[in-house]
């Protein structure tokens, strides 16, 4: 009797074992001709090595390759596992969860506008399993190397790149701030981006970020003009600017990846960027373009069409070079600043934040051309129609002949010798002019007037040196503040009025005035 009932238990787990064996393959045989069967009707995918495991709830893929209409995207994976498939939840609910989701080795070009071309209703009655949602609980890619190229010129690039998405979820048909995922890890290496019709592109060593830790590391970053110094002075509009640029760590602390994906905003409470180098190439200009027109910063931030708030941004240890192309050579300005120290706050164009402070603050201090110490602080209106703005500083000693090349004063007068201790400037500007006072205090000041051909005029030399104010002011320990005032030329930049202000407050302060309403700007 006994006998009969471990036959029957046998029989019994022999029959389960078959079932699921058996059953396993012709369904996962089944699987996966229906997905070759779904590849065909597309037209735009190959696929070798198809295997499907009901009982693991898994579908893996030795190559993959997705060509799209017109061969506008070509991709290949080497791999693409998905594993942990809820079979009832797929077939009942048309709920595709799963555990994972890995594509190994994928290689991609990516032209833009993607047109593949998908089945059309109705072509594949028999095998549609419609999906209403999607849930993963890992997405992971691994050493991915993608290229996107859009129809104007538009080039990304990007090498090696790990990508980590945990928790994604998908509800189908929504707009995409209905996706969410708990957290993302990027990385990628060996990159770079150029706009269409830029002359510049953007190149790095390594970008690395995740949302958990709130922090995007960009290592490397280049600002790398198209053309050589020779070409671009021969051949590109005057009205541009040849920048050359190096930032060899960005660090973003607090930062909102979630925002950046799915609002395209992007918020970060402090930026940190470390020991930039700057070249900037300027073109005598003569003639400038009538329909220029180079907004303020404030003005920039406030029309970007990018919702941004930074709370701190902080600039160290950083070098900014000048040179400019003139008609007869190339001359390297001594006006550069070395050993910039900045901190900028209140980075922002969200209305709330606006409303609540309308004010954008800088604080910098830097080596001005070599030798003077800087110090400058600076408010920028948010909120003002006019973009109007405040700035105060300090420039300490100065050797007053190297003024010359740095504001080219007119008419043709050079400062022969003396030396500036300090000088200290406050002003207010808008999109239309800039006032405000500065003073000087200096020594040993003596003036040369020159003709035509940059000869000295001697005696109106004498005449002008017996005229000057204050020849020598540092030990009368008084200093008069003299007026600034300086319209703006809509077709430079707000560093240009700031220039121009400043150097008509110098002039106030030297020249007497029979020769300041002689100068032209």
């Amino acid at each position: 009797m006994k006998n009969k009932y471990w036959i029957k238990i046998a029989v019994s787990l022999l029959t389960l074992f078959l079932f699921l064996v058996l059953g396993n393959v012709v369904l996962s045989d089944y699987v996966r001709r229906q997905i070759l069967k779904t590849v065909r009707l597309l037209n735009t995918v190959e696929i070798e090595g198809v295997q499907v495991s009901i009982a693991a709830g898994s579908i893996s893929f030795s190559d993959i390759n997705f060509i799209g209409e017109n061969g506008s995207v070509e991709l290949n994976s080497s791999s693409v596992e998905l594993s942990g498939i809820n079979w009832s939840k797929l077939y009942y609910e048309g709920f595709l969860e799963m555990d994972k989701i890995h594509l190994k080795g994928v290689v991609g070009e990516i032209s833009a506008p993607l047109n593949a071309e998908l089945p059309k209703e109705g072509a594949n009655p028999d095998t549609s399993i419609e999906i209403s949602k999607v849930s993963v609980k890992k997405i992971s890619l691994t050493e991915a190397n993608i290229t996107y190229q859009e129809l104007n010129g538009s080039r990304f690039r990007a090498n090696g790149i790990n990508l980590n998405i945990s928790q994604f979820r998908l509800p189908i048909g929504s707009p995409i701030d209905s996706v969410s995922f708990e957290d993302i890890a990027l990385s990628m290496r060996d990159g770079e981006w150029q706009k269409g019709g830029n002359m510049h592109r953007w190149q790095w060593k390594g970008i690395n970020a995740n949302q958990k830790k709130a922090s995007l590391l960009i290592q490397g970053l280049q600002l790398i003009p198209l053309h050589s110094e020779k070409d671009w002075i021969n051949h590109i509009p005057y009205r541009l600017d040849r920048l050359e640029a190096k930032f060899p760590q960005i660090e973003l602390i607090g930062f909102d990846m979630e925002a950046l994906l799915k609002k395209n905003a992007f918020f970060s409470d402090t930026m940190v960027v470390d020991n930039v180098n700057l070249h900037v190439l300027i073109e005598e200009r003569k003639d400038l373009c009538e329909s220029c027109y180079k907004p303020f910063l404030n003005e920039l931030i406030m029309q970007s069409g990018l919702p941004l708030d930074i709370k701190i941004l902080k600039i160290k240890r950083s070098l900014i070079a000048l040179s400019l192309n003139t008609s007869k050579k190339l001359d390297v300005l001594d006006i550069g600043f070395k050993n910039i120290y900045a901190t900028l706050s209140n980075i922002t164009n969200l209305e709330k934040k606006v409303a609540k402070n309308p004010q954008m603050q800088i604080e910098v201090q830097a080596v001005f051309a070599q030798e003077s110490s800087l110090k400058a602080r600076i408010n920028l209106c948010l909120s003002c129609s006019d973009y109007s703005y405040g700035v105060q500083g300090v420039l300490g000693r100065t050797y007053l002949p190297d003024l010359n090349g740095r504001f080219g004063f007119k008419p043709n007068f050079n400062i022969a010798s003396g030396s500036l201790e300090r000088m200290t400037f406050d002003f207010n500007g808008n999109n239309s002019y800039v006032k405000g006072v500065l003073a000087m205090q200096y020594d040993s000041l003596k003036i040369v007037l020159l003709d035509e051909n940059n000869e000295r005029k001697k005696l109106l030399s004498s005449l002008i040196n017996l005229g000057l104010r204050n020849e020598s002011n540092t030990r009368k320990g008084q200093v008069e503040a003299k007026s600034i005032y300086y319209e703006r030329d809509r077709r430079r930049s707000i560093f240009h009025q700031w220039w121009g202000a400043i150097r008509s407050g110098i002039k106030a302060s030297i020249l007497p005035q029979i020769f300041q309403s002689e100068e032209g700007e």
